[in-house]
């Protein structure tokens, strides 16, 4: 049987899961909006004396489990006092309030918050979400401090650089990973 010289024409390509491109596009509207008014709510909590005194006591707390990791890999390397790390009597890094991970927190929150999702996934993504994001910060003091004794140079360009970029990354990661692998989650209309 000879073989037909004219190649087969494709379909056009059809808009995923059969909804309209116009609902498509409102939903990501609805979903941009809700986050940016959350984030905009979130900046003018951080206005409030009490954020300030949650956002250095989480600075404190974070010092304080970076020094018990540090004093069990370094035998006794650091001390602290409050929020400073210290090696011998150098003082090598001091965990001040805006060095907690609260930013990428509510960044994260309000992300989920905004994606139209049954309630108990939303819960569930921020807290998981949130201590993930903790214990990247306690990593990142842990880092830090390291790189403060051991290579001095680098430590403003780590600390200004670097570190906040994968915190925002990771922070990004974290809200794909909550839509990708909970079951039923998608960021589709309900």
């Amino acid at each position: 049987m000879p073989k037909s010289t004219h190649k087969r024409q494709r379909a056009p390509l059809q808009p995923p899961s059969g909804q309209p491109n116009a609902a498509k596009n409102n939903l990501v509207l609805a979903f941009c909006l809700k986050f940016l008014g959350l984030v905009l709510a979130f900046s003018l909590l951080s206005l409030f004396p009490a954020y300030g005194a949650i956002q250095s006591t989480e600075a404190i707390w974070s010092a304080h489990i970076a020094h018990w990791i540090l004093s069990l890999f370094t035998l006794d390397f650091s001390t602290i006092s409050q929020a400073t790390l210290y090696r011998g009597s150098t003082a090598i890094l001091e965990v001040k309030s805006n060095c907690s991970a609260l930013h990428y927190v509510w960044l994260l929150t309000a992300a989920i918050i905004a994606c139209p999702a049954p309630w108990i996934s939303r819960l569930i993504g921020i807290i998981f979400g949130s201590l993930i994001l903790f214990a990247a910060n306690i990593l990142r003091i842990v880092c830090l401090f390291l790189i403060g004794c051991y290579f001095p140079g680098w430590f403003s360009s780590v600390h200004e650089t670097y570190w906040p970029t994968f915190s925002l990354l990771l922070t990004i990661l974290v809200m794909a990973s909550w839509i990708l692998l909970l079951p039923g989650l998608r960021c589709t209309k309900k």
